[in-house]
């Protein structure tokens, strides 16, 4: 969503445009880091979601997503 967007629609609370536009930097920031850090920052994310007794690969990306902690919640 675009910054302007976000700040024109007039339904939206100030809580809601103030954590999307936060949100909106943090892809930002993200976007731009070199592709190596994006990459160990995946795998340090996978790895923490995972439980000790599962086997590498065999759980989907969004399940360990949703097992983040402080992960976003929609």
């Amino acid at each position: 969503m675009k910054l302007t967007t976000i700040w024109t629609l007039p339904a939206m609370t100030l809580a809601e445009r103030v954590r999307r536009t936060l949100d909106l930097f943090d892809m930002k920031i993200a976007s731009a880091l070199p592709k190596r850090v994006k990459y160990w920052a995946f795998i340090q994310s996978g790895s923490s979601a995972m439980e000790p007794h599962e086997v590498v690969g065999s759980q989907g990306f969004m399940d360990l997503l949703q097992r983040l902690e402080g992960a976003p919640r929609s």
